[in-house]
C-alpha cells in the first residue's frame, strides 16, 4: 500500500493500524519500504501481526529519525506485509496508515 510520504524531515512517526483475523493462526511482519533510482530499503516495524480466528486489532508504528535504515527522502514509500510461503487464508478487515 502506498504511502504519501516522500520526504520525512517534519514526521516524527510513521505506522498503521489494523482489524486482522484468520481460520488458522500464524504471524506476519510488515515494513516500511522506502524507494528511489539504485533500489528500495525495508525498515521492519517491531510487533509481528498475529492472525487468529478471533478478530483482533493491531497497532505499531516507526519513528522515523530514530531508526535506521529510514532516508529521509525517497521516490516513493509502501507498506509490504510479508506473509506465509504456503497456502493460507486471512481477513483484513480495516487497515490504516497514519503519518504524524
Amino acid at each position: 500500500m502506498r504511502l504519501p510520504a516522500e520526504k520525512l524531515h517534519h514526521v516524527g512517526t510513521i505506522g498503521f493500524a489494523a482489524r486482522i483475523a484468520a481460520p488458522e493462526v500464524f504471524v506476519a511482519r510488515a515494513a516500511l519500504r522506502s524507494g528511489g533510482p539504485d533500489g528500495f530499503v525495508d525498515c521492519f516495524f517491531d510487533k509481528h501481526l498475529l492472525f487468529r480466528p478471533e478478530e483482533a486489532s493491531h497497532v505499531d508504528a516507526i519513528p522515523v529519525h530514530y531508526r535506521e535504515p529510514v532516508p529521509a527522502e525517497a521516490a516513493w514509500r509502501e507498506l509490504i506485509l510479508f506473509l506465509p510461503t504456503h497456502s493460507f487464508r486471512l481477513s483484513i478487515i480495516d487497515l490504516r496508515l497514519f503519518v504524524v
